[in-house]
């Protein structure tokens, strides 16, 4: 089972991201060009998940301070939220059903999601302020999850030199934590930013990005930090955009040539967290996990000599009761029973073995379980062999 790992281990540097936007401001179509803009960089620098920019409206939108104010609940019977809706109830409840659930939705999934995302860049707010002019009009101006997986993804196939395959929406995201922790923001800024409900989720992202090595090889060396220089007027989406019709992109299909999608958790710090992140990621072989192959090879080895002992254990009682060897006595059909369970057991363990901390888990337990198994037998096994 192969993993592509957290989607932070995708993310773009800072000239492929300018390409993706460059991109989205060439598209012929005015309107699908202003919408991919809006998507790949209000996921990304925009700092919002995906399921909240999937739940917004101009209205969140302060031109005044220029700051885009996302509410802490909105009554939403979308597809997106039913389905939530439907998973908690199937989850966690047995007294109140989906209908019921769904009032609660849509809740931004933590509190902290409800915040003033401040827009600090002149390209920020004019794509803001075009898309509401575009589309402020409708009742879900951007639509469902899959709407903005199927145009982000589409924008990242026509880039040449970046991999789609590995792409969701939320590495736009880890691509944004990336670059300001790397600019030096300070974990109460990532944190704010982001809206993360613990301070330690920055960590895992930290880490993953190199950024927390660095430092620690900066102040081996006894020098500063150095910076990841950001710029503080990047081209806004007029500027990217060619004013000669022969130089804009004509697209033929919006449906993406990969695969098709599915929602992300809902509670992406847990995922993060448990650094299970199977929705943050892509099956493929590019990638193992953060584990590593020693430790795999540790746990497979200690399965494998935890199997080798019940086996021998199995075939010792076989040897020295008489009736083990005879099915259809009881105390046979229990040995084979037991031999059938643990070679199984074996074999699908060491075929899901080890690429997160949840499967490893696993491994240990069943291999735990499998050894320490028994059978009632009547002697123990210490007559001489039988000849």
């Amino acid at each position: 089972m192969a993993r592509s790992g957290h989607a932070i281990d995708h993310a773009f540097t800072q000239a492929d991201y300018e390409r993706v936007l460059e991109l989205s401001a060439s598209i012929a179509d005015e309107e699908k060009s202003v919408e991919s803009f809006f998507y790949h960089l209000m996921l990304g620098y925009g700092r919002m998940r995906p399921g909240t920019l999937s739940h917004y409206r101009s209205s969140w939108y302060d031109p005044g301070r220029k700051v885009i104010q996302v509410p802490s609940f909105q009554d939403c019977d979308c597809g997106d939220c039913r389905k939530y809706a439907k998973q908690t109830a199937d989850r966690d409840s047995e007294d109140r059903d989906t209908e019921e659930i769904l009032k609660e939705y849509w809740h931004g999934k933590v509190d902290s999601t409800a915040r003033a995302i401040p827009l600090k860049t002149e390209r920020q707010v004019e794509i803001v302020e075009k898309f509401n002019e575009m589309f402020g009009n409708l009742d879900r101006p951007v639509g469902c999850y899959m709407t903005i997986w199927r145009r982000t993804t589409r924008i990242i196939e026509l880039v040449d030199g970046i991999d789609s395959v590995t792409y969701k929406p939320y590495v736009n995201r880890a691509t944004a934590v990336t670059h300001f922790a790397w600019a030096g923001m300070s974990d109460t800024g990532l944190v704010n930013n982001f809206g993360w409900a613990r301070p330690q989720t920055i960590e895992a992202y930290r880490a993953r990005s190199g950024l927390i090595a660095a430092e620690e090889m900066d102040k081996m060396y006894g020098r500063q930090s150095m910076k990841y220089n950001l710029d503080p007027d990047p081209p806004t989406w007029s500027e990217y955009r060619a004013e000669n019709e022969g130089n804009l992109i004509h697209v033929d299909t919006w449906v993406p040539e990969k695969g098709s999608c599915k929602l992300p958790p809902e509670d992406e710090e847990e995922a993060i967290r448990e650094l299970t992140l199977d929705d943050f990621r892509e099956d493929d072989d590019t990638q193992r996990s953060s584990i590593g192959p020693v430790a795999v090879a540790q746990a497979g080895w200690w399965h494998a000599r935890l199997a080798f002992y019940r086996v021998k254990h199995e075939i010792r009682g076989m040897e020295y009761t008489p009736e083990a060897n005879d099915l259809t006595k009881m105390s046979g059909v229990g040995r084979f029973l037991a031999a059938s369970v643990l070679a199984a057991g074996l074999v699908l363990s060491m075929y899901f073995i080890g690429y997160s901390a949840v499967e490893m888990a696993l491994v240990v337990a069943v291999a735990c379980s499998t050894a320490l198994y028994r059978i009632k037998i009547d002697d123990a096994p210490t007559l001489p062999r039988p000849v």
